[in-house]
């Protein structure tokens, strides 16, 4: 039983290679439809039919397949914090407007019309399709901004779906709250559960930025003043700020998006230019793997 753990990790770090190996040669071919993403995630659905036809063991098959908790605390908030530290603010800020018309309306009448498509196919009843709705109307399209930066879309297409993507998790988990109280308690839908909708929306919006401003605020203090000089501390406290967020019931990606975003711009110039270098390229790596490794557990 010793060897499984080591097995497992041995099968996934192989799977990774061979993606990341294949991504010249995708290109090469001119493959422009066919990501490394799509790859990963044929390969891994392949290779996991293999293991079961197989026989291998069940805690074997365990090990190698998706596991939510690795993914929600190490593979996102990587993914996150790359997608953070690297993003251009100025043109974030500029993009705002319609970030924010895509994540909130949008998001809404993604619930509305998964909900109402459910419960009319008598697939759920309204409680359940309600709450369906509003666990796939949040969307995170990794492999959709892996394609956009490889085919070269406008920055502007790309920083709109990166951002949308970023708040309509705020969204989500507002409406997932409100239709899991709402239809767990038998409450019928009133203008005070709407108000209390948005009211925590808003909360959570606010808090996650707050929480993220006030780790970047930190943090470049202490790095000013040479109480931590660490280029580590970057990511760590990035971190931080994801794992708080969660915990008081705000949004962890929110959190880091903001706190990574700030710390490259008031905490990165603070250090030497080597050190600036090792941070940007080691997120940049580490984001890139991870979003491969995710593709690929899903397909296992």
């Amino acid at each position: 039983m010793l060897y499984i753990l080591p097995l497992a990790l041995a099968t996934q770090v192989l799977l990774l290679v061979v993606v990341l190996s294949s991504k010249s040669y995708l290109q090469k071919k001119c493959f422009s439809w066919f990501g490394e993403a799509s790859f990963a995630i044929m390969l891994g659905v392949a290779v996991g039919v293999i293991v079961k036809l197989v026989g291998a063991s069940s805690v074997y098959r365990e090990k190698i397949s998706f596991n939510e908790n690795i993914f929600m605390y190490f593979f996102l908030p990587v993914i996150i914090f790359d997608a953070g530290y690297s993003v251009d603010r100025k043109l974030f800020v500029k993009q705002l407007d319609r970030i924010f018309l895509l994540a909130v309306p949008g998001t809404v009448i993604s619930f509305f019309v998964f909900a109402v498509l459910m419960w009319s196919c008598s697939i759920l009843d309204f409680g359940s399709s309600s709450i369906f709705g509003a666990l796939i109307s949040a969307t995170d399209p990794v492999a959709v901004l892996a394609v956009l930066s490889r085919l070269g879309a406008s920055p502007s297409l790309y920083i709109t779906t990166f951002g949308e993507s970023v708040l309509n998790d705020a969204i989500g988990a507002v409406l997932y709250d409100t239709a899991a109280h709402i239809y767990s308690e038998g409450h019928a839908v009133g203008a005070r559960e709407l108000f209390l909708a948005v009211l925590s929306f808003v909360g959570i919006f606010v808090g996650s930025i707050l929480m993220g401003f006030v780790f970047a605020v930190t943090s470049a203090w202490s790095f000013k003043r040479r109480i931590f000089a660490s280029p580590v501390m970057i990511p760590l406290m990035s971190y931080l700020s994801y794992v708080l967020a969660a915990t008081f019931g705000m949004s962890g990606i929110v959190s880091l998006l903001v706190c990574a975003a700030m710390m490259r711009a008031y905490l990165t110039p603070q250090m030497d230019v080597g050190s600036q270098h090792k941070v940007h390229h080691t997120s940049q790596m580490l984001g890139e793997a991870l979003e491969i490794f995710v593709c690929l557990s899903v397909g296992l």
